[in-house]
């Protein structure tokens, strides 16, 4: 369970690293979202991010101010451990201010099931503030990735646009 959580903290940072990554003004060409398969993970991308990259393990692409990052394939846990206080818990060292807006269990997906997790939080260091969508995909092979979308709150970006159409579209690919 430790790896777990490793894991997913990994991902917030690595998720957040890249959001600086990302250019401050978005193309005038109508951004769209394509579909692009990563990890065995199918998610719909806004057409202005870079491709996919592999950062330490996890593959992450940025775009205007906002970042994905898909992990690597680890061995399920519990989805009943995944609360408001487990996840505080988890982020305190590095963010404060977190706000869970809604955490939706037994989500339907294609190839499993997942857990929806929406939350802002503040960066201690930086004190940037991201929305954040944390998608918890479970395999039917006892398995799960950790899947964030992140980008700095309150900015107009494709990623903001696009936010809950990016996280349902998550699904596994056999």
């Amino acid at each position: 369970m430790k790896k777990v959580f490793s894991i997913v903290l990994s991902l917030l940072m690595i998720s957040i690293l890249l959001i600086g990554c990302g250019s401050e003004k978005e193309e005038t060409n109508e951004v769209k979202l394509v579909t692009k398969t990563v990890n065995k993970v199918s998610i719909s991308v806004p057409s202005d991010y870079s491709e996919f990259k592999d950062t330490d393990g996890f593959m992450a692409a940025s775009g205007p101010n906002a970042s994905i990052t898909i992990s690597p394939v680890v061995e399920a846990v519990d989805p009943s451990m995944w609360t408001e206080e487990s996840l505080r818990e988890l982020y305190a060292d590095k963010y404060s201010e977190i706000v869970f807006k809604n955490i939706i269990r037994d989500v339907k997906v294609e190839g499993g099931s997942a857990i929806y997790v929406i939350f802002t939080s503040t960066a201690k260091e930086g004190g940037t503030k991201f929305d954040t969508r944390l998608v918890l995909l479970y395999t039917e092979e006892n398995t799960m990735y950790s899947n964030y979308v992140a980008f700095k709150d309150g900015a107009d970006c494709s990623t903001a646009k696009f936010a809950d159409e990016i996280m349902k579209s998550m699904k596994i690919v056999k």
